[in-house]
């Protein structure tokens, strides 16, 4: 990499936006031979560690402000254009898997009858290849962005925090707000990784369960949808319960992971008077206590992990027996039109809701926690600049 040479990623087309082609020549030397540290390509100009940080340092200084400072605000302003771009992905994204199904509906029932007509089934194909085509491309493009975004909020919530440190009075780092320190930078600033991907779900989730519905309502009746969709709702239930508990467990998992750092920090700076006094062994026990408290925290969040993922196979299982159930009982007759019709559309709600909505949830509490222990950091008292040494003459000593 040479000063003055410019991004890739910068100087990229729509063609290469597109298929992430500015990235081809890096992969191909890789392909070749190890990469080199002076190999890589200058970044982009909006991925700057100095712009990030001066970026979210800047909006949380109009927040500090503020009689109740909000973190959460401080970041959207700061990373409001990949905010934007990532939900009209998103809503791109709804769009052309919910139209799928509605195609091969209308395929099928051309291909039912007698005398189907050819060039409509023609087109029908057509638009669903295309819809395909266009949701693997924008899926790729919203993961892309939002990605990005998560990374950046971690690069800057990183650097505000160093930037925060420079303000602080020696005393107030020592004891839990040092271990507080060490936990946001190697855990808390992570959950933006998970969560910011996940962000758009929840309002995405929620519009796929309207139109899914006014389109299941039409294709097998309102009774049937309401009965079908009583189980996704009450999926949704359960999954919010869950996250509810996610956030409980990421404060007991941070306390301990606070408790553990802020002992080992106390053992290293007075470790002469630990070995001294024989004290290894005493202050060994001690740490692995808390750490073993620390593991099984961490097991437990496993745990229902495991069970929270369980609803991405549940719904579509439930909702469709439940949806056939019902609509047979009432008399009617199923058809290979319906029926396909109506699986597209259970299986987009359970992407929608048993994958999307549950990382959203499960990911959500744990990252509005780190928000909150973030906020405490950064809105901790700074040093006064004394105006007497500020316009002290220099050559007095």
């Amino acid at each position: 990499m040479q000063k003055g040479e410019v991004s890739p990623f910068d100087s990229r087309s729509l063609l290469t936006s597109i298929t992430f082609g500015y990235g081809l020549p890096l992969m191909r030397l890789g392909a070749q031979r190890p990469l080199e540290a002076a190999d890589l390509p200058p970044y982009g100009r909006a991925d700057s560690a100095a712009l990030v940080v001066d970026t979210v340092v800047r909006e949380w200084k109009v927040e500090e402000r503020k009689n109740n400072p909000n973190l959460w605000m401080a970041l959207y302003r700061s990373f409001r254009g990949k905010f934007w771009w990532s939900a009209f992905w998103n809503l791109l994204e709804s769009i052309s898997r919910l139209v799928q199904p509605v195609l091969l509906r209308a395929f099928l029932d051309q291909l039912a009858k007698d005398d189907p007509n050819v060039d409509q089934m023609y087109l029908f194909a057509a638009g669903l290849v295309l819809s395909s085509f266009l949701q693997a491309v924008v899926h790729h493009q919203f993961y892309f962005v939002t990605m990005c975004g998560g990374w950046g909020i971690r690069m800057g919530l990183s650097g505000a925090l160093h930037w925060k440190l420079l303000r602080l009075h020696a005393a107030s780092l020592q004891g839990k707000a040092s271990a507080d320190c060490y936990n946001l930078i190697a855990s808390d600033v992570m959950r933006f990784d998970g969560f910011i991907p996940a962000l758009h779900f929840i309002w995405g989730a929620a519009l796929d369960f309207v139109v899914a519905a006014i389109l299941l309502a039409f294709e097998v009746g309102v009774i049937e949808t309401i009965c079908s969709l009583s189980v996704l709702v009450l999926v949704v239930v359960i999954m919010v319960n869950f996250g509810r508990r996610f956030a409980r467990r990421r404060k007991i998992t941070a306390g301990h992971s606070d408790a553990r750092l802020k002992l080992t920090s106390e053992v290293v700076n007075a470790i002469m008077s630990v070995k001294v006094y024989c004290w290894e062994g005493s202050f060994e026990k001690r740490i692995q206590a808390i750490r073993g408290k620390e593991h099984n925290s961490i097991f437990q969040r496993q745990k229902m992990v495991a069970a929270n993922s369980t609803m991405y196979f549940i719904i579509p299982a439930a909702s469709s027996l439940v949806l056939f159930l019902i609509f047979v009982a009432r008399g009617k007759t199923l058809t290979l039109a319906t029926v396909y019709a109506a699986l597209g559309l259970l299986s987009t709600l359970r992407v929608s809701f048993g994958k999307h909505l549950n990382r959203a949830l499960q990911f959500g509490p744990e990252c509005h926690a780190a928000v909150k222990r973030f906020t405490t950091f950064l809105t901790m008292p700074e040093v006064e600049a004394r105006p007497e040494l500020i316009h002290a003459d220099p050559s007095v000593v």
